[in-house]
């Protein structure tokens, strides 16, 4: 009989606090995507395509599944802490409605590990979210703000859309390797020697 009183103690317990933990909308959907860009420059920028949408994306490492998309959460009491709480890939499907998307979980809970449990339900925090290839395109979206923890019954909001403190989209681009860039340095430094010697 002890041995019951004590599991049915552990197993509410369990639940209670399993209830205290946060929960967020990891994911967007198609009208709030992921693109990716051929480069950095304004135009490379501005024709910038959904992860997954064409050959020139795939071929910069965006294809199918082939994303690593990460969530970053601060407390808004502090928002110069970031704690990585969540990784996933954008979605792996080729249908159309599904390019540029990514889905973590909705709800996602929030990992209790996560500042000692700071992050309950009902909690106000910042947000973003960092995606990369493999191929090294890369990108940060905008600082969500304002964002309350759902949990328990209270579903949470949505991270990405066009409202106050939400996210609207972002876009990956390939970042040039080291080397590359020590290079051209050498080249700019050996162009302006050239230039003064003459």
């Amino acid at each position: 009989m002890k041995k019951l009183v004590i599991l049915t103690l552990v197993a509410a317990l369990g639940g209670l606090s399993a209830l205290a933990q946060g929960t967020i909308q990891f994911q967007n959907a198609s009208t709030f995507q992921l693109k990716i860009a051929a480069g950095t420059d304004s135009a490379s920028l501005a024709a910038a395509t959904a992860v997954g949408t064409n050959p020139q994306s795939e071929a910069l490492g965006g294809g199918p599944g082939q994303v690593t998309v990460d969530m970053f959460l601060s407390l808004a009491s502090n928002p110069s802490v970031f704690f990585l709480a969540g990784t996933t890939s954008n979605s792996a499907s080729a249908l159309a409605s599904f390019q540029g998307t990514f889905h973590g979980g909705n709800p996602y809970t929030i990992p209790a590990a996560l500042d000692g449990g700071a992050f309950g339900a009902g909690t106000t925090v910042d947000y973003y979210f960092t995606a990369a290839t493999a191929s090294g395109a890369v990108g940060t979206s905008a600082t969500g703000t304002g964002y309350v923890l759902g949990g328990g019954s209270v579903l949470p909001g949505s991270t990405f859309g066009a409202g106050a403190g939400l996210i609207g989209g972002f876009t990956i681009a390939p970042v040039p390797e080291p080397s590359i860039m020590i290079l051209s340095g050498l080249g700019a430094a050996a162009m302006l020697l050239y230039r003064r010697k003459k």
